[in-house]
């Protein structure tokens, strides 16, 4: 799949259209699931549509999924059917009773569906000082804590980082990087939109799969942990 930066904001519009009528301004909206073009498309919705994005890691079991849910007050979720060949529903369903504040749960994987519906509901004006998504930290030794990301300094980070690093209009990303964690999201993700850069997503880190998607695309950059 190959989308020009015209596709992705006509469908992130359409997205967040069905966002707004369904939920409010401010709302946490989470999303579990791995690497995939609905996870990105579903991030700018979230953006229009003024919603907190809430990433939850798929790895994650039912305690630790009920935590994060629960403590960001979460009203919806978008997930995927599974993870890595490990369904997901049941591993929701054996906490779903414990979070009586989310009211939706739609699969990611009808994205297209869940978007194509029409509404005519109006995007509302975003605070640049209000939230934007939370993520939350992961190496602490208790639970894991929530990092409130606003959409001003999620937008300004993912930019100074990316002309720190020296990314160009023209660059061509490979991005094997999780989503839910803010360099798959916000630094590549975001920056490469503001440098007028290309996005290669990687459903997950596969050196073999990475040098072949950096030979096919004639990448530029890559992202990785040392």
């Amino acid at each position: 799949w190959q989308w020009s930066s015209r596709e992705v904001l006509a469908a992130a519009e359409r997205g967040a259209q069905r966002l707004s009528a369904r939920f409010e301004p401010g709302e946490p909206v989470a999303v579990w699931a791995g690497n995939s073009p609905e996870w990105v498309l579903l991030e700018f919705a979230a953006g229009l549509a003024g919603v907190t994005l809430v990433t939850v890691n798929p790895a994650y079991q039912a305690d630790e999924l009920a935590h994060v849910l629960g403590h960001s007050k979460a009203r919806g979720l978008f997930m995927a059917a599974e993870h890595r060949s490990r369904p997901l529903p049941p591993i929701l369903a054996q906490v779903r009773g414990r979070l009586p504040q989310l009211r939706e749960v739609i699969l990611l994987e009808e994205w297209d569906q869940f978007s194509a519906t029409d509404s005519s509901s109006p995007l509302p004006d975003i605070d640049p000082g209000g939230p934007a998504q939370i993520l939350y930290t992961s190496g602490t030794t208790g639970r894991p804590k929530a990092a409130v990301l606003t959409h001003r300094g999620l937008t300004n980070n993912a930019r100074l980082a990316a002309a720190t690093i020296g990314m160009r209009a023209g660059d061509i990303a490979v991005n094997p990087m999780p989503l839910f964690h803010i360099a798959g999201c916000g630094l590549l993700t975001l920056g490469l939109v503001q440098t007028l850069g290309t996005q290669v997503l990687m459903p997950c880190f596969n050196p073999a799969l990475q040098l072949e998607l950096i030979d096919t695309y004639r990448g530029t950059a890559v992202c990785g942990v040392p």
